[in-house]
């Protein structure tokens, strides 16, 4: 209308949101108990972490682009275990279940990646002159 300039438009707002932390394999009870697998872009820190780099960087990133998947364990529930060792164990058996499902994960990715080039449209050109009639649907 006429006073438009002292107006507020009503609807909906915009929002912009960039995320800072990436996870994945995340367990969660509450904003005090989690974890999971983080990533973070830096540099390598023992060979298990080498390891697991190695596999989720396999699409050949440069050294300097390294993205290592970190285990993230922070709950609060294990305050209330009886001593340090139990904490600890708590901790190690959380971690190490996200960590092996990740691991795994990254190497049935890797070894469908391996069966697809395997398959090259070379090799299924060469064997065009057999009948096709005795191939199976997997063939």
């Amino acid at each position: 209308g006429a006073n438009g300039s002292n107006q507020m438009v009503e609807g909906m707002g915009r929002v912009s949101i960039r995320p800072n932390n990436f996870y994945t394999h995340y367990l969660f009870l509450n904003e005090n108990n989690f974890g999971g697998i983080h990533f973070e872009q830096r540099e390598i820190e023992d060979d298990d972490e080498n390891e697991m780099t190695q596999l989720f960087n396999s699409g050949g990133a440069e050294d300097s682009s390294l993205i290592v998947p970190t285990v993230v364990s922070g709950w609060n529930i294990m305050q209330y275990l009886a001593n340090d060792i139990a904490q600890d164990y708590f901790r190690t058996i959380i971690g190490r279940f996200s960590k092996d499902v990740f691991r795994k994960q990254l190497l049935i990715q890797q070894q469908a990646k391996n069966r697809m080039t395997a398959i090259s449209p070379v090799s299924v050109a060469k064997n065009g002159d057999e009948d096709d009639s005795t191939l199976s649907p997997q063939e």
